[in-house]
């Protein structure tokens, strides 16, 4: 097709015949794969037909391609060979994480689709760009023959998010956010739209959330099945949408999720894919040093003492169609964090009075009580019949739902601020926190022998 327009076809070319062979097919197939209508949610699939489809080898290709993995010194270990055809021959290689395969006569395709797909993710997809992924990719899989630690990367997209003045930022060393461009990026559209603000006008909207790892290969192992198998570590997802959270104090989704893969050769032609596209937000420069402050502490704390907390608080934020099911949510943020089986109300509302009175907060201890007396309410099937919404000023109930969801919401998140900084209450249970706060007595009812907590 270059060619055919009177343009230059950039060739490059290695001693290792194998590899050699890859770039050559590498620049042959560029053109077709920078024009190709690739969705994100299923790359290089064309009305559920085959991937390799757009790469087909024939029989004498394919013949070629077994006689180069066979006398290659490294990849030739990695070959499972049932029948020595390359009809039955699988290249496999197992991860810490994961295990990769793919059929000799889908090789090309599974390794150039894949190759092609890191260049789009790290937004950097000229030829050149391809083809020096293309050797770094071969040499990736040339040490995992060996089993020897290699290095690779994860990818997420982030659909309605920009950075602004940037368009890359690093999170920590080994985490780098970056936008997207070009609409025409063929494998991030699904990630991609246009919006607008005050001082944006038809911006391009969508990013690149990339961790870079290093895995250990075991070598190869022969699968019972076709079936690639993926343990993929997303924590680093998490942490940034929770570093979001934290350091802007936001109550509404500032983006959301959408592919999400990695870079190990011939491991990802098929992403994980969410369509739960949602949120618009610029970030300034500012932000995201916020951001990165709040991302950093999230990677030094253990997180088991606070994914509870995090989870409602997302979900409230992310999951709910009703306002009721998120305050409900919040809630349990608030009881994850500070909660007793004894004397459960006071342990909870006082312990995040304390909290709010760190940061300046000002709220009644009468209206945390009056809020998390929602709770029962709402447990009990009778919203709207609680006087925070039934209220005489209130003509509109599911607007009070929606204040009351985003106080509630807006405190379980600077409550959660002030207990990740503070390195004496991270560590403990959530009745142990009560129990440092509050410093609580032990008293039994005389009437049902029942304990509760006296509190001064």
């Amino acid at each position: 097709m270059r060619r055919g327009c009177g343009g230059y076809v950039e060739k490059r070319e290695s001693d290792n015949q194998l590899l050699d062979y890859l770039l050559s097919k590498g620049s042959e197939y560029y053109p077709s794969l920078l024009i190709s209508n690739i969705p994100t949610f299923n790359p290089f699939f064309d009305d559920n037909i085959a991937h390799n489809n757009r790469f087909w080898q024939s029989r004498s290709e394919s013949e070629l391609v077994f006689s180069l993995l066979k006398n290659d010194s490294s990849l030739s270990k990695l070959l499972h060979c049932p029948n020595n055809d390359y009809l039955s021959t699988t290249i496999q290689c197992q991860f810490e994480n994961i295990v990769i395969i793919s059929y000799v006569f889908n090789f090309i395709g599974d390794f150039l689709l894949s190759s092609f797909q890191n260049c789009c993710y790290r937004t950097r997809y000229s030829l050149n760009d391809f083809l020096n992924d293309i050797e770094c990719s071969y040499y990736s899989l040339a040490a995992s023959a060996d089993k020897k630690n290699i290095e690779f990367s994860y990818f997420a997209g982030i659909y309605g998010l920009r950075l602004d003045g940037v368009d890359e930022f690093e999170l920590s060393k080994n985490v780098v956010i970056r936008n997207i461009n070009e609409l025409s990026n063929p494998c991030a559209r699904n990630t991609t739209s246009i919006g607008s603000n005050q001082t944006h006008k038809k911006a391009i909207i969508g990013c690149v959330l990339e961790y870079k790892a290093t895995t250990k290969s075991l070598g190869k192992h022969v699968l019972t099945n076709e079936t690639r198998s993926f343990t993929l570590d997303d924590t680093f997802k998490h942490n940034f949408q929770s570093a979001t959270l934290l350091a802007l104090q936001t109550i509404q989704p500032p983006f959301s999720f959408t592919f999400f893969t990695n870079s190990i050769p011939l491991s990802s032609t098929n992403p994980i894919h969410s369509n739960n596209n949602m949120g618009m937000s610029i970030f300034s420069l500012d932000q995201l040093i916020q951001i990165k402050e709040w991302y950093e502490i999230l990677e030094k704390i253990d997180l088991k003492h606070v994914n509870l907390t995090i989870h409602r608080i997302k979900s409230a934020i992310y999951n709910r169609e009703y306002h009721v099911d998120s305050i409900l949510d919040a809630f349990i943020a608030w009881e994850s964090m500070f909660s007793s089986d004894i004397s459960t109300t006071k342990s909870v509302t006082q312990s995040i009075r304390i909290m709010l009175n760190r940061v300046n907060y000002e709220i009644s201890s009468k209206k945390i009580n009056d809020l998390y007396g929602l709770r029962s309410s709402i447990v009990h099937g009778n919203p709207i019949e609680h006087k925070l919404i039934k209220s005489k000023d209130s003509h509109n109930p599911l607007h009070e739902q929606e204040k009351i969801k985003e106080q509630v919401i807006y405190i379980a998140l600077i409550t959660l601020k002030e207990l990740v900084k503070d390195k004496e209450l991270i560590d403990k249970t959530p009745r142990q926190r009560v129990e440092y706060l509050l410093n609580p007595t032990t008293e039994v009812c005389d009437k049902c022998s029942g304990k509760k907590y006296k509190i001064e």
